[in-house]
């Protein structure tokens, strides 16, 4: 029993997505007949005006004469507000099976009704709706309706429940307890259960197919890996030595580019000091510069460069020794290049 209601709700889910795809309709069938069951036990007629009938007998007799003009056998009911009593069992969407053993509980625990005397609906659900609840309808207020239906061989195409704006529909299989399901609709779920085990047989063998594939493509793939990976690491040695030398020449660009050039710098030097001075060495290492030489006098040197826009911060780097064999005074002097004069 427990593998088959496991197949039902599969059978019943795979259902529910068929139906979803192709946006069916809650109602087993075309209607072509519309009643409406009110609290007084009065029968309405949707599709002549609201006429009422206060018997099934006469619903029977109406039915039949329009059936002469209208093709058809289904006939959709719909039950009042006051006629049911509606429960929610769960704020999931249980399987089909645990939602019916479930909804017989709560009716036998929570409820003052029998099941001999109550007709239980499961609410048939969309896919996109959560929620597990069902309506109970007393034997008395639908078994007349819907004995006279099927001694006359009408099908009820669905059966509704209203609140308020909305109705909510009973789902199929609650709905074939009451109605025995017709002739063209046993065929056409026979097909559908056909179709349904061809699909998974196929669905097995195209498994079962692409399984073999799969391994053996994934052979021939480890092989190809091994030998991607080989020229990928080779590939990966080479452009990790191109971003090196990619990296020490933009390292020297921006270095050329922010340094002053030392053509200039040689400039500005014999173009501000004293005609008696000159240079023995000079280091020049980015914006610093260090010379040394002979001057008659070292100390006026400071302030000649100070006053170059090209040069700042003049200082002697050692003490001013002044030569003993000829004249003049041997100095270091250190200074910066001011950028901002460049060009």
């Amino acid at each position: 029993m427990a593998i088959r209601d496991n197949l039902n709700d599969l059978a019943d889910w795979w259902w529910s997505e068929i139906r979803q795809v192709f946006r069916r309709k809650s109602a087993v069938g075309p209607v072509f007949a519309n009643l409406r069951i009110r609290r007084d036990g009065t029968l309405i007629d949707l599709d002549t005006d609201h006429t009422e009938y206060k018997s099934p007998d006469e619903v029977i007799e109406e039915l039949r004469k329009r059936q002469r003009s209208r093709r058809g056998t289904f006939v959709g009911i719909t039950v009042e507000t006051g006629c049911y009593l509606r429960r929610q069992i769960s704020q999931l969407r249980l399987p089909k099976s645990r939602h019916s053993a479930m909804a017989k509980i709560d009716m036998q625990a929570k409820t003052p009704f029998g099941v001999e005397d109550t007709f239980i609906f499961l609410r048939d659900r969309k896919t996109d709706e959560n929620g597990s609840d069902y309506f109970l309808v007393k034997k008395s207020v639908l078994a007349p309706l819907v004995e006279a239906l099927n001694q006359s061989r009408f099908s009820i195409g669905y059966l509704a429940f209203q609140h308020r704006n909305n109705r909510f529909f009973c789902d199929a299989s609650s709905l074939l307890k009451i109605c025995p399901r017709p002739r063209s609709q046993v065929i056409s779920r026979g097909v559908f259960l056909s179709a349904w085990v061809l699909v998974l047989v196929s669905a097995l063998g195209i498994v079962a197919h692409t399984h073999w594939r799969l391994r053996e493509a994934s052979a021939e793939l480890d092989r190809h890996l091994i030998k991607t990976n080989i020229e990928a690491n080779q590939v990966r040695t080479l452009i990790a030595a191109r971003n090196l030398k990619i990296s020490q020449l933009e390292a020297v660009r921006a270095e050329r580019k922010d340094a002053v050039p030392i053509v200039t710098i040689l400039e500005e030097l014999s173009r501000i000091l004293p005609d008696e001075t000159w240079l023995t060495n000079i280091n020049i290492d980015g914006n610093s510069v260090v010379f040394a030489g002979v001057s008659d006098s070292a100390a006026s040197l400071v302030p000649v460069l100070e006053e170059s826009d090209l040069f700042r911060a003049p200082t002697f780097d050692t003490s001013v020794v002044r030569l003993s064999d000829q004249s003049g005074e041997r100095f270091t002097i250190s200074l910066k290049v001011d950028k901002t004069t460049d060009g």
